[in-house]
């Protein structure tokens, strides 16, 4: 894969201005941008980012696949009330994987609002949808993409709490997976690799960099920071290049 993919978008920066447009689907407020009628992507939050945080690393990268040909919408999932970075590392009487198995239950709250995010897209003239989740969303997108909503899927540091063979099992559709250091793939990836697409997909570790580089946890006013970020957005963008045409 070329480190310039054609329409690569713009480097990722610190201090940015968001470009896009809040909208309403019912009750979930959105993000979104880019042009109707293009190959449309869902972005699937990471558990501290919500339209109120200050954490905006994950709308910066829809602006930027948005100039790389996409329209891309990135639905609230915590319905203003994700995790605090207060509370991370969480202690045992934080209770957040019961916190987290109850915001983020895909059958009963994130599932429906993600099925309204694709329609949305398909409703503005999207021909076909991609999605790409960060840490805890990649569990999202992949569980998408096993019901069959996406043609295309990506986690970026993804966080699969111990369901990677499990969710890899019902994917239907190509994945890129660009974990960083520490993240898991190779179980995951011994799945996919067994699938009809399985030369579609797409591996790209970024172990020089902690999880969370390319979300809340990712401090863009380190250059190196906000230059692997930026490589990880023109590695998707072509990605989604050739899953969506």
């Amino acid at each position: 894969m070329s480190c310039c993919p054609a329409n690569a978008p713009p480097p990722c920066v610190h201090d940015y201005t968001l470009r896009g447009k809040n909208e309403k689907l019912g009750d979930l407020d959105t993000y979104t941008i880019g042009e109707a009628g293009r190959p449309g992507i869902v972005l699937v939050v990471d558990i501290f980012t919500s339209k109120d945080t200050p954490f905006k690393q994950v709308y910066q990268v829809a602006d930027r696949l948005a100039d790389a040909g996409f329209l891309v919408t990135v639905p609230d999932m915590w319905r203003g009330k994700p995790w605090p970075m207060s509370k991370f590392p969480p202690k045992p009487e934080d209770n957040f994987m019961g916190w987290v198995t109850e915001n983020g239950s895909w059958d009963k709250t994130v599932g429906p609002d993600f099925k309204a995010a694709v329609e949305s897209l398909k409703s503005k003239g999207a021909p076909k949808i991609g999605t790409i989740g960060f840490c805890w969303g990649a569990l999202i997108a992949l569980t998408a993409s096993g019901e069959g909503l996406v043609s295309a899927a990506a986690g970026c540091h993804p966080a699969f709490f111990s369901k990677d063979k499990d969710l890899a099992a019902k994917v239907q559709c190509p994945v890129a997976l660009l974990p960083a250091k520490g993240d898991p793939m190779e179980s995951l990836k011994e799945v996919l690799d067994t699938k009809p697409f399985a030369s579609s997909c797409l591996y790209q570790r970024f172990d020089n960099q902690q999880h969370g580089f390319m979300a809340a946890r990712g401090d863009w006013s380190q250059p190196e920071i906000a230059s692997e970020a930026s490589k990880a957005v023109g590695i998707l963008a072509e990605f989604f290049q050739k899953n969506l045409k």
